[in-house]
């Protein structure tokens, strides 16, 4: 079945093709395959993956990574980007191939660009268009092209049979948190996790509910010197932002483990950001 990649792979240009690739070294290769070093912490001067990222971005740490979208000059894009909690009107979403987005083999939402489609077919179409920009995590090879397929992780059957108020994905909330709101609705808040913008047969569909998003995971959108450097969620610069005004998420709690955490009882990340000896995650349960 190779010749069949091949032969797709020649009519495709993937955006990080020709970039200096390097596998990430910090994570069990054989959990997780194909992941690239492309994130680097300047604060441990540490190349790494985007999962590996993830436990310096929740210390503190400054993390530089390859964030691909524009400003979007659509006050409901931005404002669902910022974290805000937004209601989706699901029943009426049609797939990029034109037919009802529930009428598919795997209707799923993608919560890495945060657009609905009916099968792994119409997602990978995505891919192709840079509509959904999650591969460029991964090793810059057609087949994995082709298996990565975005994070479509909110899936219709779930918030079918879930109850009003009942969390419908569980994977990591960086991406997106996603609940149901009642039969017709679920309410998404977008973390700073961001790979793509939603289209317009997505937005069409979307309310904003909240003036101010109060989502852990949201999007720091701070202009200062400190923020504006790379993208990063709220919390992660609660002891460096310059801009003193910057209402920052200081309440965040601290799920560490480290004998100085257990030590201080509970507590928020602020309290232990100079203090905290997990400099790096051991545990690969936490990655994602």
């Amino acid at each position: 079945m190779k010749w069949i990649w091949n032969l797709v792979g020649k009519s495709r240009k993937l955006i990080h093709k020709e970039d200096k690739l390097n596998p990430c070294k910090f994570h069990d290769e054989r959990l997780y395959p194909d992941l690239l070093a492309n994130h680097h912490c300047k604060s441990c001067e540490m190349e790494l993956c985007y999962m590996c990222a993830h436990s310096h971005i929740d210390h503190g740490c400054n993390v530089k990574w390859p964030f691909h979208l524009q400003h979007s000059g659509n006050s409901l894009i931005d404002a669902f980007n910022s974290g805000r909690k937004t209601l989706l009107h699901w029943s009426d979403i049609k797939c990029t191939c034109g037919k009802p987005w529930t009428h598919g083999s795997e209707p799923t939402i993608c919560i890495a660009c945060a657009n609905a489609t009916c099968s792994p077919e119409c997602h990978i179409k995505l891919q192709e268009q840079n509509v959904c920009l999650f591969y460029t995590n991964f090793a810059a090879l057609d087949i994995v092209f082709e298996t990565v397929n975005g994070f479509r992780a909110i899936l219709h059957k779930n918030f079918q049979i879930a109850k009003q108020g009942q969390r419908v994905t569980y994977a990591s909330p960086r991406f997106m948190s996603a609940f149901k709101h009642d039969e017709n609705h679920i309410l998404l808040q977008r973390g700073f996790r961001q790979y793509g913008q939603p289209l317009e047969e997505m937005t069409k569909n979307m309310s904003v509910i909240e003036e101010k998003t109060s989502y852990e995971h949201a999007m720091c959108l701070c202009n200062c010197e400190v923020c504006s450097q790379n993208k990063h969620p709220a919390y992660n610069c609660i002891s460096t932002c310059q801009h003193s005004k910057n209402k920052k998420l200081k309440h965040v709690e601290c799920w560490c483990l480290c004998s100085e955490c257990i030590v201080r009882g509970a507590h928020s990340r602020k309290d232990c950001y100079h203090t905290c000896k997990l400099q790096k995650l051991e545990n690969d349960n936490n990655l994602i």
